[in-house]
């Protein structure tokens, strides 16, 4: 897994069998936040049925799931995350 962050953007690599890609996205938006994930003001729940969305990504390798969440555009595909700031 790799992460990558320039100005606000962070870039996650992840292995879908090694961890659900829901959990990648809290911990990319904690960390364009500056902050941890049980500390951010969101609950994933309220935009994205988690187990769904990990379902999609792990078992559809080819698909793109685009987000916007708290201010913030995400895209999962191909196991990679990539968040930006609006």
């Amino acid at each position: 897994m790799g992460t990558h962050r320039d100005g606000v953007t962070v870039n996650r690599s992840f292995d879908p069998e090694n961890k659900d890609p829901s959990r990648v996205i809290l911990e990319g938006l904690a960390e364009i936040k500056n902050t941890t994930p049980p500390k951010l003001d969101l609950q994933l729940y309220d935009y994205v049925d988690k187990k769904a969305l990990n379902t999609i990504v792990t078992q559809n390798p080819d698909v793109t799931v685009v987000l916007t969440i708290d201010g913030c555009s995400i895209t999962v595909s191909g196991g990679e995350v990539v968040i930006a700031l609006e």
